[in-house]
Formats: C-alpha cells, structure tokens, sequence
C-alpha cells in the first residue's frame, strides 16, 4: 500500500510539472504574449463570474493573474502554473512561477486560474520578493467546458490580498493543507 501511494505522489508531482511551468512559445515575445492572452481572458471571465472585481481591481494597487493545474491523488496534492503580477500604480509587470505541494484526502484533476488582488504596495512586493504561502483548502469541483460550474470563489490568504479561484476544466473532491512558492520568471523578467 505505501508503495502504490509513494508511486501515485510520484506521477502526481510529474504530471503537475510537465508543461505547466512555463507558457507556451518559442520565443520571450511569444511567451509573454500567451500569459497576456491568458491574462486578458481570465480577467473577463472573472468580472463575468463577480462584477464587482472590476471595480475592486481598478481602486487595488495591483493584481496577479495565474493559470494553475492541480492533481490531487489521495494524499498528496499538487499545483503547478504560471501568470503575471500587474502593479496598478508603476504599470509593471513581473512574470511570475508557482508550484505547491500539499497533503489532505483529495482525488482530482483540474486547470484553473487564480486571480490575487492587492490592496497596498507592500502586498505586492511581497508576494514577489518571498513568495511563500500556506493554507488549508477544501474544494467540490466539477466542470468540463460548458458543464458544470467553474465559481470564482473568494477567500482573504493574507491582510491586504483576496484570493478568487475559477476551474476551467476538471473534477476534484479535496481538503488539503498546502504549501505554496512563487517566484520571478527570471528568463521572462530579463531586460
């Protein structure tokens, strides 16, 4: 039995990994111009899910945009993807990495976007400079293109940051307890 759970957390961690790490693209314009794609997409499908964001974000020092794969297989847990942090009063963007790991009873799938709204500078700079989080989730998702619900539910992960999560594809019954980092895409960030 620990062998078949060593071996699930295994491919659990590789299927995370593989391809989630990075957008798509051959080129620094191609890959910047995928998270921007995804970024302008996610945005309108979460002020489609809460119209209220749109008003958040606009008065929010700035907000971070994250596609995300998640597997949880039993007892491990783990998300993996990549997105864009947009300070709202520089007009920067930071290109961003994000992997977490965590261990609860879960079994699922999923592809979701993440959208972290900051509501002061010092948020900002240190969700890109430490990038370090942790939490407990529980989530019942089920959706595959048009079926299903993908809600774009709200939770605060820290003062000053919300958290507002969509699942665009997949299927998971999970409570996790998760640790999460994030760091700066340096190949992406390089001037």
């Amino acid at each position: 039995m620990n062998k078949i759970i060593t071996l699930l957390a295994g491919m659990s961690i590789v299927m995370s990994l593989s391809g989630c790490l990075s957008p798509s693209g051959d080129t620094m314009v191609e890959k910047k111009a995928t998270v921007q794609k995804m970024s302008d997409d996610s945005l309108q499908e979460f002020y489609a899910k809460n119209p209220d964001l749109k008003q958040k974000i606009s008065k929010a020092a700035g907000y971070a945009i994250f596609k995300d794969f998640g597997v949880d297989i039993f007892l491990p847990s783990t998300e993996s993807g990549w997105g864009v942090v947009y300070n709202n009063a520089t007009g920067e963007k930071t290109y961003m990495k994000m992997f977490s790991l965590g261990i609860g009873l879960g079994i699922g799938i999923r592809d979701f976007r993440a959208l972290f709204v900051f509501y002061d500078q010092d948020n900002i700079s240190k969700f890109i400079n430490s990038g370090w989080g942790m939490g407990v989730q529980a989530n019942a998702v089920f959706r595959f293109g048009d079926v299903g619900e993908g809600v774009a539910a709200a939770a605060e992960v820290s003062p000053g940051v919300t958290l507002y999560k969509i699942t665009r594809n997949g299927i998971a019954l999970h409570a996790t307890v998760q640790g999460t980092k994030i760091w700066d895409n340096d190949a992406m960030n390089a001037k």
